[in-house]
């Protein structure tokens, strides 16, 4: 852009928004208006954006130090945090291997949960006891259960609970 075509007015609002771009106290405002100025012209130098410059280049390896140590660092504990879920898992008698896959399988992502539930799946249930499940035979007259099932199924009911209660106070 020339100046050349531009009334005296005109230059005096261009001269006057440049001051003020330039003395603006918000830093990030000033230091953007002194880059573009200094993208214009290379030859330009602003010490605020040379001292920032010189700092930031100075600073670039040891911020990318600190984030790998702290990558490093997460992946150590990562996997320590890992080592420790597999001890667990070993501790009570599973495989890491299939513990795994049945979360995966199953959708959990808790190694407890799972064990859990594995536990739970593959212990047999204890066998009810036959002073309480009892031994009921079917019944061999039908008739009454055709005539009319929900009083029968009712009446049988009672029979069988109270048969249950008779057991156990005895």
């Amino acid at each position: 852009m020339s100046l050349e075509g531009l009334t005296e007015s005109q230059i005096k609002q261009l001269a006057a928004g440049m001051q003020q771009l330039l003395q603006s106290p918000d830093a990030e405002t000033r230091r953007g208006a002194q880059r573009l100025l200094k993208k214009v012209d290379p030859k330009l130098t602003f010490p605020e954006i040379e001292q920032e410059e010189a700092l930031q280049s100075a600073l670039k390896p040891v911020i990318e130090d600190t984030q790998k140590l702290r990558t490093e660092l997460q992946e150590k504990e990562f996997k320590q945090r890992v080592a420790a879920e597999h001890a667990r898992v070993q501790a009570r008698g599973f495989k890491v291997e299939d513990v795994q896959k049945f979360m995966t399988d199953r959708g959990i992502v808790n190694f407890d949960t799972a064990m859990n539930v594995m536990d739970m799946e593959q212990r047999l249930a204890a066998p009810t006891p036959e002073s309480i499940a009892g031994n009921y035979d079917m019944p061999t007259d039908q008739k009454d259960i055709f005539k009319n099932p929900a009083q029968w199924a009712r009446k049988t009911a009672h029979n069988i609970i109270n048969e249950l209660q008779a057991r156990k106070r005895a």
